[in-house]
């Protein structure tokens, strides 16, 4: 063999055993994501069975058709999530008055102010609370966007 196919495999063999010998960086998505509920009458609950989960959604908030949040931040729960390592998300549904309110989720998803003024809003949330993240209700984007 002459130097240069010499040159080649060890630079090949170089490469790939580089390749298998740096560890990947871990994500947070490689662990599981036990997702708890919590609601305002949760408190006690959370409390006694936090070691369960590692994320909590906390359902306090909804939106109105003008893209407003409307409900309260249980800062003490988040303060104690955030202390154990369990990650606090709010929660922002359309529930109206008595039931899943499918105008407000038309309204909010269809029309473009109402809909920056809502994601406004909920990153001012995320950043005047302790939550890390924010989620919509699943109830949000089933409604049927029907232009009425």
């Amino acid at each position: 063999m002459n130097f240069r196919k010499i040159q080649k495999v060890v630079i090949i063999t170089a490469l790939l055993a580089s390749l298998f010998a740096v560890p990947a960086a871990k994500s947070y998505a490689d662990s599981k994501i036990i997702l708890g509920y919590y609601t305002a009458d949760s408190t006690k609950a959370f409390r006694q069975f936090h070691t369960y989960m590692n994320q909590i959604s906390t359902d306090t908030f909804n939106t109105d058709r003008n893209g407003n949040l409307v409900g309260n931040v249980p800062r003490q729960d988040v303060s104690y999530a955030n202390s154990v390592d369990v990650l606090p998300y709010a929660l922002v549904s359309n529930f109206g008055a008595n039931e899943w309110d499918s105008n407000i989720a038309h309204e909010v998803l269809t029309n473009s102010k109402v809909k920056n003024k809502l994601i406004k809003n909920m990153l001012s949330l995320v950043k005047k609370i302790s939550i890390k993240a924010l989620t919509l209700t699943s109830k949000l984007f089933r409604q049927r966007i029907v232009k009425q």
